[in-house]
């Protein structure tokens, strides 16, 4: 049997799997990948990290984060406090190059 909450995150973003478990984020330090299928599930993790950040006096910095989409078209756009997020088609993430094509 399913997990609820796991199936909620699932449903909720649109999660991307990973040994049959959704996954949503990849976290590293000061270092955070949010992980979507959808534009709007990606949005709306967006929206929630901004939220519990400011709950805790923290701020995204909107110049600093990156959208990339791994399909062939480029990313849809994704708002911070009305400042549209830099869409790229590769990005370096702990000393590793990630390329929209997967490579």
């Amino acid at each position: 049997m399913r997990d609820v909450e796991a199936e909620d995150t699932e449903d909720k973003y649109s999660a991307i799997k990973l040994n049959g478990n959704p996954i949503t984020e990849l976290c590293y330090a000061d270092d955070t990948a949010l992980l979507s299928k959808t534009t709007e599930g990606l949005n709306e993790l967006m929206q929630n990290v901004k939220k519990v950040s400011q709950n805790k006096n923290l701020l995204l910095n909107a110049k600093k984060t990156k959208v990339m989409d791994s399909d062939k078209s480029p990313a849809s756009s994704i708002l911070i406090d009305n400042e549209a997020l830099e869409s790229v088609t590769h990005f370096n993430y702990l000393g590793a190059n990630i390329e929209a094509d997967g490579r």
